[in-house]
């Protein structure tokens, strides 16, 4: 049970910007997950972080959240601590070096995964819940989905592509609006980019599972 979908911070409420950090989201996410735990003690629990779950480095690292003065415990998730899950995201669609992007990965949380980090202060498991791209034949070819194709696999995350619809009942007031990043087409009869599927996806699939 993923607690909150890609926590923005505010552009159009000082108030409430002014609590945008990451002792605010502490307070919530603890109250979250323990109504989560309480309603099903065998579920997983997943944290988001902030700018649109981009980065969970101040939880993975043990620093101090910025707005308090407290740090990510597990203690303060006592009994059901082993349960907890941190989700990232990525859309760096125009890098130009996957060195630049796994870093940006492990950085911003996947490092989680890594207990050997002298800076890993809590080690959790990690699952990359967004990443994609448009789907026009062409941009698989490129960094970012050549990169993800072999470095999701070559770690222990997990991860979901965004995204698997063709197209939307209604979306920004229009009916059947169509998704240009959907793996399946408009009508969801086939793939979009068949090529992308069977040279890239399909294989990563395979070597995520083995």
């Amino acid at each position: 049970m993923s607690l909150r979908n890609e926590l923005r911070e505010p552009s159009n409420n000082g108030d409430v910007s002014a609590t945008y950090n990451w002792d605010t989201w502490y307070t919530n996410v603890r109250q979250g997950a323990d109504a989560v735990h309480g309603a099903n003690p065998d579920t997983l629990v997943v944290l988001s972080g902030l700018n649109y779950d981009t980065t969970m480095q101040p939880v993975v690292r043990g620093q101090t959240l910025d707005g308090g003065d407290r740090t990510f415990s597990f203690d303060d998730f006592a009994g059901y601590a082993d349960k907890l899950v941190i989700e990232l995201h990525n859309y760096q669609t125009g890098a130009s070096s996957c060195a630049d992007l796994s870093g940006s990965l492990y950085n911003g949380g996947a490092q989680a995964m890594n207990p050997d980090e002298a800076s890993t202060v809590n080690v959790f498991p990690v699952l990359v819940t967004e990443f994609g791209f448009a789907q026009d034949g062409q941009t698989y070819k490129g960094v970012y989905s050549t990169c993800l194709a072999e470095w999701l696999p070559g770690n222990t995350a997990g991860w979901m592509s965004w995204v698997v619809a063709g197209s939307y009942y209604e979306r920004q007031g229009e009916q059947e609006f169509d998704e240009a990043w959907g793996l399946y087409n408009a009508d969801w009869s086939g793939w979009r980019d068949e090529a992308y599927v069977t040279e890239l996806l399909t294989p990563m699939v395979r070597a995520t599972l083995g």
